[in-house]
This record gives C-alpha cells, structure tokens and sequence, in this order.
C-alpha cells in the first residue's frame, strides 16, 4: 500500500509537563494523520501479521540557499542532516499508522526511513505484510 502525505514532515514531540497534568502536544497532529488514513481507506482492514514499512521524508531547501545550492540539493548531492530528527519523525508516522494499518507497532518488523531534498514538503510511506 502506498500513502503520500503532502506537507512538511513533523516529528513526534517529547511530553509536556502543564501546571496539573502531562500532555501529549504532538496528540493532535497524530489524530489529523489518522484521520487522513481513515477517510482515504475507510474499509481497510488491519495487517494482523509482521509488516514493512518505507518511508521517505522530502523537504524543500531552505529559502536563504543559493539556486545552486538548491539545485544540488534537490538532486541528492546535499543530504539533509538538519532537524527534526529522523526517529521521531519515524515516531509520529508509526503511532499514526497504529489501529489503522496494523493493529500495533510492535508488529513492525522491518523499518527503512530516509530524509531527503525535494522541490516540495511531502511524506511517502510503503507498507505491507511481510
């Protein structure tokens, strides 16, 4: 199955500590990508066995970059090492993707994630049953 998300990638966020209770600020964000993959497969029924997963996550070059820059950029000569870091990318799109494709995470037995340069801010994911 093939998934294309358009928009900058977001990383899972690490809790926060409010005045009297512990909050989740990525919960919203999760549930907008749930909701996402439940309107676009609504009858889908979860993988019960072990699954794969691919995922690449393509960001714009910054503005500031020279168009020279920008050009080796987007044709893979400049790898993108910046923030947000690549596990907690992976984080949010796994949490996301739970009870919807598979019925948990743990089921998840192979992971490939890669960042990359691209004219446009987008997430692909490939995944199925192994």
């Amino acid at each position: 199955m093939y998934i294309d998300l358009a928009g900058m990638p977001v990383p899972q966020q690490r809790p926060r500590f409010g005045r009297y209770r512990v909050y989740d600020p990525s919960a919203s964000i999760k549930r907008g990508m749930k909701n996402i993959f439940t309107k676009r497969y609504p009858n889908f029924a979860p993988f019960l066995g072990a699954v794969y997963i691919y995922i690449l996550y393509m960001f714009s070059p910054p503005n500031s970059w020279s168009k020279k820059k920008k050009k080796s950029a987007i044709g893979g000569e400049v790898s993108h090492i910046s923030k947000p870091d690549l596990d907690n990318l992976d984080k949010l799109v796994l949490d996301a993707c739970n009870g919807i494709f598979y019925k948990d995470d743990c089921q998840v037995c192979e992971l490939f994630s890669k960042k990359i340069y691209a004219e446009e801010s987008k997430t692909k994911i490939l995944l199925g049953e192994k």
